[in-house]
């Protein structure tokens, strides 16, 4: 991460509660610290910084532009299956930091506003839906694994 980036609290709780896994087979949380790299925040962070840096959806770019946000300071602290991305805009009180779902192919995205476990319950209970996940997502019996696919 970098130097002096503080993570949520609620995303902290949540991490310290369930661990870094995936939840339904498909909703992937990062964690700090994580030795497994798919599932570390910085290195997924990383990752997403590098792939954004060619480029973003225009009306995302105006979007992080108003808020004087540059994709390089988005932080992410999720996925999908369908290597959707989840990331933090760090803007105002780090504790209300909006989250962005970015679609893979980086044609649609989706800003939630709500603490990250919030957002987890809601994808879960269908009461927050993204026009890009899959339908059958979440299942009727959702569950959490570290590692669903061992």
């Amino acid at each position: 991460m970098d130097e002096g980036v503080e993570l949520p609290l609620s995303h902290r709780q949540m991490v310290a509660t369930y661990g870094a896994g995936c939840f339904d087979e498909f909703l992937w949380i990062y964690g700090e610290g994580v030795e497994r790299e798919a599932l570390n925040i910085e290195k997924g962070t990383q990752e997403a910084r590098s792939f954004l840096s060619n480029g973003l959806p225009e009306p995302l770019e105006e979007y992080l532009s108003s808020l004087r946000i540059a994709p390089g300071q988005l932080v992410r602290w999720g996925g999908t299956d369908n290597a959707d991305v989840l990331m933090w805009i760090p803007t105002g009180p780090v504790d209300d930091w909006p989250t962005l779902v970015l679609e893979a192919r980086q044609l649609r995205f989706s800003i939630v506003h709500l603490e990250t476990p919030s957002v987890v319950f809601e994808l879960l209970t269908k009461s927050l839906q993204i026009p890009f996940f899959p339908p059958d997502f979440p299942s009727s019996n959702p569950r959490f694994s570290p590692d669903p696919y061992v």
